[in-house]
């Protein structure tokens, strides 16, 4: 079925990722804020899909910072790739 939808094949199994998924929830249900550069829209997204497939408890009560939606916000970068940024601002 999940080949059918598109999704892919993984060579590790399902039962290392659970625990690997179980350990990464644990960690993140510890802080108060996990920070990212576009984390919002594509690494949480891409997280919650994979926590979802092994049907695990979703990572709760966090706040989300994104490096990505603050650039965007204050400048006008003529790039906003995370290298650019750092050497930008270096």
């Amino acid at each position: 079925m999940r080949e059918q939808a598109g999704l892919p094949h993984h060579k590790v199994h399902k039962s290392e990722h659970d625990s690997l998924l179980k350990d990464f929830i644990a960690y993140c249900n510890k802080a108060q804020v996990l920070i990212g550069h576009n984390s919002r829209s594509f690494d949480m997204k891409i997280i919650n899909t994979r926590i979802a497939y092994h049907n695990l408890d979703p990572i709760t009560g966090i706040l989300i910072g994104d490096t990505l939606e603050q650039i965007r916000k204050k400048f006008r970068l003529e790039s906003n790739k995370l290298d650019y940024i750092a050497k930008y601002f270096k």
